[in-house]
């Protein structure tokens, strides 16, 4: 074919599911914005200083050019580096910020999309590196890009949790320098299997009950726990107890599981680190604290937490027969958010799947649409509140109106039968 005909590899041409899965991330992202988020839509081009303040992010990986002025250029390799420069650029003071933001990203690799969307949800300096503040704020990042982005698209979403932080810890501990254990990190993530992972461990590190603890860490099939002294196994079930803790915060999640012999993102994550993942595996999303990045990028940055997925891979996983939410959508609008947010917050402390969409008009069309989507759908305007009920759609049942302050029992009793000898999702 003649080169005029063809794209460069790479660059593709989508069509309507990928278009559908585009809106729909823009519209949620919108709304997000009029709430207590920061919208943002990052730019497809930079100056390449953006991504050489923390070295190995994008080397090698990036398209790049010089302007007219001779300076150098690139098409945006990285979501988090271009987050990060509009945060400072925009909050002078080092002050909080929760951000829910899009980002075309170009880099060479060897899927079939070398230009793709991400989209996420950020929370920047809220909490302090090393308290359990920051692993709350990725739950809650994490459960909403789930809750809110994806169960609607009828993906399957399962969790599976890892901890760069810990590693890293203990291989300081087993080396003989910083330096030996950095570059175990960066190692073990292209070790294929648990061998090659032992020996690295064994190359890299002096022999002691760290190492053995690391180990068994990464290779758990090979390294029984049993052989763990008291000291390790106090260690291992404190980072159990905390990977348990992060898990039973997320929603909407059909399954998580804690991996401590997965490493991930070993040059941007400083602590706990996930995968989202499709019933068949497929990797779509993830994120963690990148604490470590964000200090290294500017000095006022104390604890960074991200969470994001990708347009092109939600779009190519969208299952055919989409299983409908076993949970509520509430529709409401911006002068009712403060009065529904409470509402929504009782529901998911009560393990209720519970998303939001906020609209400006038309409500009861969205409900319809929705209905697709959703065991129950509800629309919550102003004389709602004022007479203190509310109607349910269910497709399945028709309507029911209730008490606002009875619909939460209700829905546990309701989403109880449904789940009657299953799991139910993680609240």
């Amino acid at each position: 074919m003649d080169e005029f005909l063809r794209t460069p590899r790479g660059f593709n041409v989508h069509g309507a599911t990928y278009l559908d899965v585009f809106s729909r991330v823009v519209e949620i992202t919108r709304q997000a914005g009029r709430l207590n988020f920061n919208a943002v839509f990052l730019p497809p081009v930079s100056f390449a200083s953006t991504f050489g303040r923390v070295g190995g992010t994008s080397e090698g990986r990036s398209y790049e050019f010089h302007d007219r002025k001779g300076r150098r250029l690139v098409l945006t390799p990285d979501s988090s580096a271009a987050l990060l420069r509009w945060y400072l650029t925009k909050h002078s003071n080092a002050d909080p910020a929760r951000a829910v933001w899009i980002c075309p990203v170009t880099r060479y690799r060897r899927q079939r999309n070398r230009h793709f969307y991400q989209f996420g949800i950020a929370t920047i300096n809220e909490g302090s590196p090393g308290l359990s503040a920051p692993d709350l704020y990725l739950a809650e990042a994490a459960s909403s890009l789930i809750v809110d982005y994806l169960l609607p698209l009828g993906i399957e979403i399962h969790v599976r949790v890892y901890d760069i932080g810990l590693l890293r810890q203990l291989a300081g501990e087993a080396c003989n320098s910083e330096s030996e254990a950095e570059r175990l990190v960066q190692l073990l993530q292209f070790a294929k299997n648990e061998h090659s992972k032992l020996e690295l461990v064994s190359n890299l590190c002096t022999p002691s009950k760290t190492t053995h603890l690391l180990s068994h860490l990464l290779a758990p099939r090979l390294v029984a726990e049993d052989s763990l002294d008291t000291r390790s196994r106090r260690l291992l079930k404190a980072a159990v107890d905390r990977a348990e803790t992060f898990t039973n915060m997320l929603r909407g999640a059909s399954s998580t599981t804690v991996d401590f012999s997965l490493v991930r993102s070993t040059q941007t994550l400083s602590g706990m680190g996930f995968e989202l993942l499709t019933a068949n595996g497929a990797r779509i999303g993830d994120g963690g604290r990148y604490d470590k990045f964000g200090s290294e990028y500017s000095e006022k940055i104390s604890s960074f937490v991200s969470v994001c997925a990708g347009v092109e891979a939600l779009s190519r996983n969208i299952p055919q027969n989409r299983e409908e939410v076993i949970g509520i959508c509430v529709i409401t609008y911006p002068d009712c958010y403060p009065e529904v947010i409470h509402f929504i917050e009782k529901l998911r402390h009560f393990g209720v799947v519970a998303a939001l969409r906020l609209v400006r008009s038309g409500g009861r069309k969205e409900a319809s649409l929705l209905l697709a989507r959703f065991r129950y759908v509800t629309v919550i305007g102003q004389q709602d509140l004022i007479r203190g009920t509310m109607l349910i759609e269910c497709r399945r049942q028709g309507s029911t109106e209730l008490p606002i302050d009875e619909v939460a029992l209700w829905l546990i009793d309701e989403l109880s039968q449904t789940f009657h000898g299953r799991n139910t999702p993680h609240a």
